[in-house]
Order: C-alpha cells, then structure tokens, then sequence
C-alpha cells in the first residue's frame, strides 16, 4: 500500500487555471510560457512575483493586467522573477481545505476513542489547517464548530454524525520550507500574491483565516519534510496517542523519489503506534471532474479509506460514500 502520492495535478498551467475558474491567469500563463520555459509551479512564482510589486506600485496587478503590460512587467522584473523561481517556493494556501481534511480527522479519530491527537503537517505554511478549532464550517447537512472564528462553506456532504465526533488536539507542529506567521502583519499581503484570479471571496477568506488561527497560533517550523520527518515522528508517535499527518498539496510539488521517501518513513513509524496520513492528492484520472483525491490511511492498520474529490482549490467537492 503506498502511503504517499507525487501524482501531478495534469494539464498545462493556463488549463489548470481555466479549469478553476482563473480565466485571467489562463491568459497570462500562456503569455508567460511564451517567453519563459515554466512549469505550474514556476508560473504561480512568475504571477506571485508580479502582483508583489503591484502592491508596491511598481507592476500592474496580474489580476486586471492586460497582455501587453504583463508581458512589459516580465521584462521589468525579469531579475526578480528569476529570484523566485530559483527559489522554488510557492506559498499558495486555501483555509476551503480544512473542510476536506476535517472529515478525516474526525474519521482515523473515532477509529482511536479517547486518544489524545497529535497533528503533523507537510508543507504547512501560516499552520491554517492545524487549527480546526478556529474554524466554523457549515456543510450541507450540518456544521462543524458552531462558535469557530473564521467561517468557511463547504458543499460535501458530510454525514452529521460525524461531524458530532470528540476530537482532543494535544499537540500539532507544521514543517516549511518558508513558513509564514500568521501574526506577522505583512503575512496577508505576501499570501495573497499567491492567490488565483477568478472568486473575489478568496481573498477575504484568507484574511479571516489568518486572524482566526493569530489567535493560537501553531507551532510551523522551517524544515525539509524529508530530512527531519524521521525525528518529529519519533517523538510523536507512541501507543498513547493517535499522530495524524496531514498532507494538502504538497505531493503534488514532490519528485517522485521523494515522495517515495516520505512513504517509507510514515511507513516505518506506523509501527511504534498509531499513525494516519490524510492527504489530498491530485490523481491521473479525475472523479466526477474533480482531479484531488481525499483519503484517510491508517498506517498502523493497513486501513485506507477515499472519502471525498475536490478541485485543486477546494471550492467544489463531492463526498464518496454515505458510509
């Protein structure tokens, strides 16, 4: 059983973007792959970059940019365009992901009652999905977390009584290559550059998200998941308490041989006690449309369950089973 995915989401990056409804990046990826030799994650740095000097003044915001100013601010910028994609980093977050991972969560939770959680996750950025505590959401057929301080709205359809189930947060930590903190007054504007065109509610969504979880922030440390994965499950992972791993989006920027190796070490810790991996990962074949795969693994048991497909953003989702 693999318990790590690096399948890539597919599709060039303007039909990435057309597909999610970020018609105005669409037309500006295939301006940028016109004069550079991008890949998707090296055009959300292209785009990310850009809108960052917007906010200073010095570019023409990618949102509303017409093809002939983009194409100017890429000569502009061309030193610090070719910074960020050197740098590889891409800080791209959605708080609509907490409301796929939650089923999970509560899932691997009830399969342990009583046990203490311990939360780890990859690629965590400003730690928005270590807090479900600081969310309501509100699904079809009931809400999570009534008195949450930032609200979010999901369409899967998840069954009430699980959202019903105790859930014990005892410690959570998020690894980084970047971490942002979520108290830091200048995190809204750096997120933001990396978030798409296309629903004006993203951005807002992200603000509230930030302010919710500045409250108690938790702990994300900068790291490579790969070389210090080993030492966090060591000290987590017992009889005592049930580790859960959640994964949102980062397979999907791994190379296979990482990825790989991600798999072997859950793989290895799943036998000191209790561990899952919650991911969503984006598959070769898309479900019902939606190209992400939700699913909860239970590492110890040999366990898997696929509950949920969503889009790359989170916004549209389909719940799998009733059971």
């Amino acid at each position: 059983m693999r318990a790590f995915s690096s399948d890539s989401a597919g599709g060039s990056p303007a039909d990435i973007f057309a597909t999610h409804r970020a018609q105005p990046y669409a037309v500006l990826a295939r301006a940028a792959a016109e004069q550079l030799p991008v890949d998707f994650s090296g055009v959300l740095a292209v785009l990310a970059t850009v809108r960052a000097a917007a906010f200073d003044g010095r570019a023409c915001d990618p949102w509303v940019a017409s093809l002939e100013q983009f194409r100017d601010d890429l000569a502009q910028l061309a030193g610090e365009i070719s910074a960020a994609r050197a740098a590889k980093v891409v800080q791209f977050t959605e708080p609509l992901r907490m409301a796929d991972l939650l089923p999970g969560i509560l899932t691997i939770a009830s399969r342990y009652p009583g046990r203490p959680v311990h939360l780890v996750e990859l690629g965590a950025c400003a730690g928005l999905l270590l807090a479900p505590e600081a969310y309501r959401i509100d699904y079809p057929h009931g809400v999570w977390n009534p008195d949450g301080r930032a609200a979010l709205t999901s369409d899967l359809d998840v069954p009430p009584d699980l959202l019903a189930g105790e859930l014990l947060i005892a410690d959570r930590l998020g690894l980084d290559l970047a971490p942002v903190d979520s108290r830091d007054p200048r995190a809204f504007d750096y997120l933001r550059t990396f978030t798409w065109a296309g629903d004006p509610t993203r951005e807002p969504r992200l603000q509230s998200a930030l302010a919710a979880v500045a409250h108690d922030p938790p702990p994300v440390i900068c790291a490579d998941v790969v070389e210090v994965l080993p030492e966090v499950l060591a000290e987590r992972v017992t009889r005592d308490v049930l580790t859960i791993v959640l994964e949102s989006g980062l397979s999907n920027y791994l190379p296979g041989r990482e990825a790989r190796q991600i798999g072997q070490m859950l793989d290895v810790a799943a036998s000191r006690g209790p561990l899952a991996l919650i991911s969503r990962s984006a598959q070769p074949v898309a479900v019902a449309g939606l190209p992400t795969t939700v699913s909860v693994l239970d590492l110890s048991a040999r366990w898997l369950r696929i509950y949920a497909a969503a889009d790359l953003l989170s916004e549209r989702t389909r719940w799998l089973s009733a059971s």
